[in-house]
């Protein structure tokens, strides 16, 4: 597997977005502004093609510009796996509820609600085993992981 290869300017792309974001007052979901930042983060992604943060930055940009299809897109590219998903599907749902993409909210629902389910039965699989070995501290870790994070995210 390839290392991941962020590159040097990545940060100063990510503060040259947030600099511009912030400096316009406008409005307008078409201003100069969000267009250039599209422009500088599509330009760092082709460079830095593993930088998540990239990505989300885009993300929020071509939501502005009601462009909420590359968002998608972006998202997909993220490369999110197994816990991430539950973090970050809660950034790019609203984007795609505005933007009318009711099958991807689906989708991306569906892969959550799968993880969800099988983090569950997975959790309580290791509890048994645990509590089998003897090792009850162990199968009370799992249970309040359970209890206490993963159940508190779906509400």
């Amino acid at each position: 597997e390839k290392a991941q290869q962020l590159q040097p300017g990545d940060d100063l792309i990510l503060l040259a977005v947030q600099q511009l974001l912030y400096s316009d007052s406008s409005s307008n979901s078409y201003s100069s502004a969000k267009f250039v930042s599209a422009v500088l983060l599509e330009s760092a992604i082709e460079h830095s093609p593993d930088n998540a943060y990239l990505k989300f930055a885009a993300m929020d940009v071509y939501h502005q510009l009601d462009a909420t299809s590359r968002s998608w897109d972006l998202f997909q590219k993220v490369g999110i796996k197994h816990i991430q998903l539950d973090s970050c599907s809660f950034t790019a749902l609203p984007y795609l509820l505005k933007g009318g993409l009711y099958n991807e909210v689906i989708e991306v629902s569906t892969s959550l609600l799968r993880f969800q389910r099988g983090t569950a039965r997975d959790c309580g699989d290791y509890s048994s085993r645990a509590m089998d070995a003897g090792t009850l501290s162990k199968a009370n870790e799992f249970m309040t992981f359970q209890r206490e994070k993963m159940n508190r995210s779906l509400t």
